[in-house]
């Protein structure tokens, strides 16, 4: 064989070899460990998985909703975007209360009252000068469904709510690009592929086909 032909094949295959081990290194357990949302939503909820170090998973569903939101006085008027309302905007009001560092809430709409205390997470560091807006920051109350509801109130109008639900604990393995989960509750076993690349995270179903974008997140 002519020397730089053998040469070429060479060089090849070893960029074919370095290729692949680089995508298997990809899908180690290590590039797996942290916490990541699905991309998509689907009626406002996003799917979370949380894989940890020692081959722990935590799986929840997360309840989503961006505010657009202004102060009048003592009342907190929101608006958020909904295809099925008149305009395609829903308007929603309550009264607050502020004592130091805590804000309460009442309501009192078509027949409904309620009243919560949020309490403002003190290590949210607020990353404008303007802080005189009083909702500014991250707060915390209790949901009706007994969740820990958040709420980070920017200065520019905006606010995003988030409910984290539907906990569930179990245990995963990877071997390749395999995914094997196992969990507690209603003792559910999956096999799953998937594939990783930078910070976004595709889990595929073996059963049913079905695949998931994932991003991944710091808290």
């Amino acid at each position: 064989m002519h020397p730089m032909k053998s040469f070429v094949k060479i060089s090849f295959v070893f960029s074919f070899l370095l290729l692949s081990s680089l995508s298997y290194a990809q899908n180690s357990p290590d590039s797996l460990i942290g916490k990541w949302q699905s991309v998509y939503l689907i009626h406002r909820k996003a799917k979370q998985f949380e894989f940890k170090k020692d081959g722990a998973i935590i799986a929840n569903q997360i309840l989503i909703a961006d505010y657009k939101y202004k102060i009048k006085n003592n009342m907190l008027i929101d608006f958020l975007k909904a295809d099925y309302a008149p305009g395609g905007i829903i308007i929603d009001t309550s009264y607050f209360k502020i004592k130091q560092d805590t804000i309460i809430r009442w309501y009192n709409r078509q027949g409904w009252k309620d009243t919560v205390a949020m309490i403002k997470d003190k290590d949210y560091i607020i990353k404008t000068k303007y802080k005189n807006n009083p909702f500014l920051g991250k707060w915390n109350w209790l949901y009706p469904t007994k969740d820990t509801a958040t709420g980070i109130f920017q200065n520019d109008s905006t606010w995003r709510f988030y409910v984290v639900q539907n906990f569930n604990y179990g245990t995963y393995v990877v071997n390749g690009d395999t995914l094997k989960l196992s969990f507690k509750k209603g003792k559910i076993k999956q096999i799953k592929t998937f594939w990783i690349k930078g910070k976004l995270l595709e889990i595929k179903d073996t059963k049913t086909g079905n695949e998931t974008l994932f991003k991944k997140i710091n808290d």
